[in-house]
């Protein structure tokens, strides 16, 4: 069990690297964002994908990020209808 839980970590670390050495050498926002993408997808398949409690922190993350997002928007709607 210990044995899988550094490879996990290493695959961590060794695809963070790759992702932040290929968003440097870009300069379109477009290819970064799609960078992103590949990244987190690679994170979950790879990592994270077998493991239900991950799986359920990322699902609540991603929960307040959304919520955050929404609250964000409609402070936004409303501090410009005021102007």
């Amino acid at each position: 069990m210990e044995s899988s839980r550094y490879f996990t970590i290493f695959n961590i670390f060794e695809m963070s690297n790759e992702f932040l050495n290929k968003v440097k050498s870009q300069s379109d926002i477009d290819e970064i964002v799609e960078l992103h993408q590949r990244f987190l997808q690679l994170l979950v398949k790879n990592c994270l994908l077998k493991n239900k409690y991950f799986q359920s922190s990322i699902h609540e993350v991603f929960g307040v990020i959304l919520e955050f997002c929404d609250t964000w928007r409609k402070g936004l709607q409303c501090r410009l209808s005021l102007i």
